[in-house]
């Protein structure tokens, strides 16, 4: 995974390897994390972790409002699981 200083990103997913990509973001210094999720005990943990945003695919329409929060652009990083193997 690579972010630098000022970037924006929005992950998918609050589970224990979202969160972890939140930490890692937060300490390079992206300027602005989203996160999608449905599950209430993950959104609150997400919050809890100091993401800037929780975004309910359920409620809203992630990718427009996900722009909307960062001015356009989306930072994307691709997080695959192989089995029980995850590539960043």
């Amino acid at each position: 995974m690579r972010a630098d200083l000022g970037q924006s990103a929005l992950i998918i997913g609050a589970g224990p390897i979202g969160l972890a990509v939140l930490l890692c973001l937060k300490a390079f210094g992206a300027k602005t994390i989203l996160i999608s999720e449905i599950a209430a005990m993950r959104k609150e943990q997400a919050e809890k972790f100091g993401v800037d945003a929780v975004l309910d695919p359920t409620q809203v329409d992630v990718v427009n409002k996900a722009k909307e929060l960062i001015d356009g652009y989306l930072l994307q990083h691709q997080l695959m699981k192989y089995r029980s193997t995850c590539r960043i």
